[in-house]
């Protein structure tokens, strides 16, 4: 796995009374990718991973896994400041 950022980091900085001054927030975006797939004939474990943030806070990525009965499921996300929104799907796995 290569991880080419730190996480973004968010900061708050508060008053002796507790309350954030002014609304004072500071965030720290930070860019990184990453990514890894698993395969291994001899368990029929098959899954994998990618997933990249942008500058703007934006996470965009997609996983799959091999499910048991043989299909596969597909999962494309994305995070952004209105949510997490994912599309999941699947598919017929072969079986040869």
């Amino acid at each position: 796995m290569n991880i080419l950022a730190p996480p973004a980091a968010r900061v708050n900085h508060k008053g002796s009374d507790g309350w954030l001054g002014g609304g004072l927030l500071q965030q720290y975006a930070s860019k990184y990718a990453f990514g890894y797939r698993i395969r291994d004939f001899h368990t029929g474990n098959d899954f994998g991973h990618k997933q990249n943030r942008d500058l703007h806070g934006v996470t965009r990525g997609q996983y799959h896994i091999l499910l048991p009965d043989g299909r596969i499921q597909n999962v494309i996300y994305h995070a952004d400041d209105t949510g997490f929104h994912a599309d999941v799907s699947f598919e017929s796995g072969a079986k040869h």
